[in-house]
């Protein structure tokens, strides 16, 4: 049977825009639920997961997760996180699978491998020698201690405490699934592109060390 397009869906296509344009216009704000300076050469709005949560409202909608993979592995001070998410843009009434979307987030991303820790922590909790510490940036701060204003030294090192980030990470991975999903939505991806925030972030080495404890999740992997 050979393939048409539907006058119809197509009349609801471009009256979908029509509504996503008024929306990013009147009820959408810049900064916050899209971006439009992220990178260079940049065309589109870039959607945010707040704009994301908004357009689903519009659709009558929300967001239904699956985890599809869920790693914790690495030896102690060594551990790494990863998840990757599936998202389903329900409709509220009929229940309708409307579209769908993957995300991924993992504890080596530069924002959640690497910490600032001061000096004075990293030599009396962690057990850090001087001369591991030549070999890392650093950088100095001013912040109180005893009601009086002090300069202190901080160190990037690896997070010590990655397993307490699984939670977080686990949150980040459902959000990008949204984000992706709602782009699959018609007439959104016209408008917008997908979140490349990530973009932004920077590069580091990686040092050694040390360990500690963390929660799981409040997701489950999905049986099915």
């Amino acid at each position: 049977m050979p393939m048409r397009i539907d006058e119809r869906r197509v009349s609801v296509v471009f009256e979908n825009v029509a509504v996503l344009e008024r929306l990013m216009r009147d009820g959408l704000r810049e900064g916050v639920d899209y971006y439009t300076d992220l990178f260079p050469g940049q065309t589109k709005p870039v959607l945010g997961d707040g704009g994301a949560q908004v357009i689903m409202n519009a659709f009558d909608a929300y967001a239904r997760h699956h985890v599809l993979e869920h790693v914790e592995e690495g030896a102690k001070g060594e551990e790494r996180i990863r998840y990757v998410v599936k998202a389903e843009i329900v409709h509220r009434f009929t229940g309708v699978v409307l579209a769908e979307g993957l995300g991924s987030a993992s504890s080596d991303e530069v924002k959640y491998k690497y910490r600032w820790v001061e000096e004075e922590t990293l030599k009396e909790e962690y057990g850090y020698a001087d001369e591991e510490l030549e070999s890392l940036p650093s950088r100095t701060k001013k912040r109180k201690k005893d009601g009086e204003w002090v300069t202190v030294k901080e160190y990037r090192v690896r997070n010590p405490e990655i397993l307490d980030l699984s939670n977080t990470i686990l949150k980040m991975a459902a959000k990008r699934a949204e984000v992706d999903a709602v782009m699959a939505l018609p007439g959104v991806s016209r408008i917008f592109t997908q979140d490349l925030g990530e973009r932004k972030a920077g590069r580091g080495k990686s040092p050694p060390k040390p360990p500690p404890t963390g929660d799981l999740s409040d997701l489950v992997p999905d049986s099915r």
